[in-house]
């Protein structure tokens, strides 16, 4: 058996959990994995993109990385090691690394490369940097160093080098931005700017602050970033790193709803579109964001409200004021508190959003029977359908360039015919009978949803409909794709640093499921196609990342029956543990005495001083903080990381799920606990 080298503390905080798990995979030779000899024996990671398809190999811990061409032939073997990215225009970079999850660059190893193939593996050259970052589509990739001399560089989509610079960190601002945020200096004297993909500086870096980049600071929304100039003063970058507003103002708000709330150096305050134009002048004494249609603006003593077209709807009148939410606003006279309704609400009657748009229609939804029905023309035709009425027959045809849909006054049955599919027109069922009330037709949300290629999110909260037809769901990126099941993932909005909702097609078919994930690319959506449940079929996997940061990386599970994209559930891992596992953590002398309980059998660590020392210990074993999935031989597995203080991690939990009650449940549970040198 190997011996382990001596862990001393300062060395032991240094490391996370991932470094404990490699250490944990180089101890146990049983775990050593064995290079795939046939493609046969590979696992496809992601689509084809210029012929090029990143296959990897497991053995449940690590990933090692390689690709295969189109036909499947070997390109490069997955090898230990090699963390594969992507290519662009038909190159290949490989970074060295760990694991999947180990993308950024391990400062505290050596001589770790960033390899640049051509489309047949042959070597274009070498770079003795890591690999931190690789953008696929715009073939852009950002190197590491540690040497002091290069501590990062950019390279095009052939891997040549672009540019390198000195800067202390370059961070990839997401989803939608064409520029990099760069900083200099220290924590407490840090310098700020903008790159573009060249590596130009589109922003000198002497910002003071980027608001959004750390926790003192803010972004304000998916296109926009308040700075500071190195005067104090605030103005607006947009996602090409150019400047909206200037760094010369006393404070800027957030664009919401196309404004934003700009205060100068005399305190007085304006509105300012997103194009930096000042839509209002300086003549308020202040001001708030927009929301539901209304700003709240402060005059001669009083507050009120100003809509959208810049007039003054809401009259100053108020010793205080709160933002529109949900179609209300709490208001104070002195010590008299009101409520008062949003006029756009009053005009409007019921929330109906089609495509971004608002219907102003003074039919409201009602429910039936339990059903939503809803207003069919108005609908419709703000999908761009055409509606025709019958009135012999009492029959509407509404239709589009896809289809053409024929229902009926109190008839169940609707008949749907799609064109060029090669198939009959099909006779389909209501949930409820289409109605005219007040001389309209109504119809239930469902049918809209289900037979009028749109998606449909009701909020029951707030009364609102809202309705995206298909051709605008498709024109978001795809952040995922499974060739062998012909399945992508789209995402359907992007907020606040995730994405909310996702569209899953699987050959040609679609639906909309309420899942969410960052937008970092580093966590983009992972699938998998293998047969989990033993019924002689596959089932498709997505996992997604919904936590990330410091110590934390939460994924969470979603199995979907490719067939008639029914959900299965897989049993919260955490509730497992909480059923089936027990901890303790015990300070005896100069020693911790760490068990963990699992099937009745306990686990003990004991940690001498020097791993004691300088650490704010749990009061018990944490597994809540790092949670991951994996599919490996037809088997679905949660890893849940045991965690003891901010930067001890003793082992992991380990569930293996079975198919049981339509759902996964557990079947075998273990801890594997990592081992510590005396």
């Amino acid at each position: 058996m190997l011996k382990r080298k001596r862990i001393t503390i300062n060395d032991f905080t240094k490391k996370t959990a991932c470094f404990l798990l490699a250490v944990l995979i180089c101890f146990a030779g049983s775990n050593n994995i064995a290079m795939a000899d046939t493609v046969t024996d590979y696992k496809y990671n992601s689509g084809s993109d210029n012929g090029i398809r990143e296959v990897y190999v497991s053995n449940g811990d690590n990933y090692y990385f390689g690709c295969v061409d189109e036909e499947g032939n070997s390109i490069v073997a997955p090898e230990k090691g090699n963390n594969y990215i992507g290519n662009s225009n038909g190159f290949i970079l490989i970074g060295e690394s760990s694991s999947r999850e180990d993308i950024t660059p391990k400062y505290s190893e050596d001589n770790l490369t960033t390899k640049v193939l051509d489309a047949k593996g042959s070597l274009v050259r070498t770079f003795d940097i890591p690999l931190v970052w690789y953008d696929g589509k715009n073939g852009i990739a950002m190197l590491g160093g540690s040497d002091g001399s290069i501590k990062y560089a950019l390279t095009d989509g052939d891997g040549a080098l672009l540019t390198s610079y000195d800067y202390d960190y370059i961070n990839y601002l997401g989803s939608g931005w064409n520029v990099f945020e760069a900083r200099k200096g220290s924590s407490y004297e840090m310098s700020y700017g903008f790159l573009n993909r060249t590596g130009t500086e589109t922003i000198p870096v002497t910002l003071r602050a980027v608001k959004g980049m750390s926790s003192s600071t803010r972004q304000v929304d998916s296109a926009h970033y308040v700075v500071t100039g190195a005067d104090g003063l605030e103005g607006v970058v947009n996602t090409d790193g150019i400047f909206v507003l200037q760094p010369k103002y006393a404070s800027v708000g957030g664009y919401f709803e196309g404004y934003c709330h700009v205060t100068d150096n005399t305190g007085k305050s304006a509105f300012f579109d997103e194009s930096g134009k000042n839509v209002t002048g300086f003549i308020f004494d202040g001001a708030g964001d927009f929301n539901e249609g209304y700003a709240q603006i402060y005059t001669d003593g009083k507050w009120g409200y100003i809509d959208t077209s810049m007039t003054t709807t809401i009259k100053p009148a108020y010793d205080q004021s709160l933002p529109f939410k949900n179609g209300y606003a709490e208001t104070m006279v002195g010590e008299n508190k009101t409520t008062i309704e949003n006029p756009i609400k009053k005009a409007r009657n019921k929330n109906i959003f089609v495509d971004k748009n608002w219907i102003y229609t003074e039919e409201e939804p009602y429910i039936q029977n339990n059903r939503t029905m809803v207003p069919l023309r108005m609908i419709a035709e703000a999908m761009g359908c055409s509606v025709e009425w019958k009135s012999e027959d009492r029959e509407i045809i509404i239709q589009d360039d896809n289809c053409i849909i024929h229902i009926a006054i109190d008839n169940l049955q609707a008949t749907v015919n799609v064109f060029d599919d090669g198939k009959p027109a099909e006779t389909v069922m209501l949930d409820a009978s289409p109605k005219i009330v007040g001389g309209r037709t109504y119809v239930p949300l469902r049918f809209i949803a289900e037979n009028m290629n749109a998606l449909v999110e009701w909020e029951q909260a707030t009364g609102t409909v809202r309705i995206t037809s298909q051709t605008n769901i498709k024109k978001s990126k795809m952040v995922s794709g499974l060739p062998e099941a012909d399945a992508k993932l789209y995402p359907f909005r992007e907020t606040e640093g995730s994405y909310k909702g996702f569209i899953v097609e699987i050959k040609g078919e679609s639906k909309y499921f309420d899942w969410e994930n960052t937008v970092n690319p580093t966590y983009a959506p992972k699938m998998f196609y293998d047969d989990i449940n033993s019924d002689g079929k596959n089932e498709l996997i997505v996992i997604l990342t919904i936590g990330t940061g410091t110590g934390v990386h939460i994924e969470k599970i979603h199995v979907i029956d490719p067939e008639n994209f029914t959900e299965y559930e897989a049993v919260n891992p955490l509730d497992i543990i909480n059923q089936n596992v027990g901890s303790s953590i015990m300070h005896e002398n100069d020693s911790t005495i760490i068990t963990v309980t699992v099937n009745g059998l306990d686990s003990r660590i004991t940690l001498n001083e020097e791993y004691v020392s300088n650490n704010n210990w749990a009061d018990e074993v944490i597994f809540k903080n790092i949670i991951k999935y994996s599919v490996e031989d037809s088997e679905l597995k949660a890893i849940i990381s045991a965690q003891v203080s901010p930067t001890v991690y003793i082992g992991e939990i380990i569930i293996t799920y079975k198919f049981g009650n339509n759902n996964y449940v557990m079947d075998e549970l273990s801890y594997v606990p990592y081992e510590f040198s005396e």
